[in-house]
């Protein structure tokens, strides 16, 4: 890569692609997108598409479609792909290590390094305590959304 951009002239010198935040976040996005595009895409695919052609013939232009049709019906689709990308997040702990330096650990890491390191049992089981809660509220969160969801198209 660094190659590549010395060759086209676009950097000077090499830049730091490894052991760094920008190393975990691409490596992170790399394997956690088809996980927020399927169920995205499975939200979009479920709309029907006489809504879009009853819109327009009402005189609705394509912001106005994609505000009032579009986004509304997407909704639990981008919620569930956030939630599964979080969760699945959460979990993470080969990534950082390989990819990135001490300074980038998540929680994961963090209960790991509280346990195996330090020996602060008590502190590992309070942040593996805070993240199961952060789940659990994400998780009622999006049940919630999704009734409400479902009571909105029953009008």
């Amino acid at each position: 890569m660094n190659a590549a951009l010395q060759g086209l002239g676009l950097t000077h010198a090499p830049l730091a692609l490894l052991h760094n935040r920008f190393a975990v976040v691409v490596g992170m996005v790399h394997y956690l997108l088809p996980y927020a595009v399927f169920p995205i895409f499975a939200a979009l695919a479920a709309i029907d598409d006489r809504l879009e052609l009853a819109a327009r013939s009402l005189g609705a232009g394509e912001a106005s479609v994609f505000r009032r049709i579009i986004l509304p019906l997407t909704v639990p689709g981008v919620s569930a792909a956030g939630l599964l990308v979080f969760i699945i997040s959460t979990g993470f702990f080969i990534t950082p290590v390989v990819l990135g330096g001490p300074g980038d650990m998540m929680i994961a890491n963090q209960i790991d390094f509280y346990a195996r390191q330090l020996t602060d049992f008590a502190g590992a089981s309070a942040l593996a305590l805070l993240l199961t809660i952060v789940v659990s509220v994400l998780v009622a969160v999006y049940q919630r959304i999704l009734r409400a969801g479902g009571e909105h198209e029953a009008r």
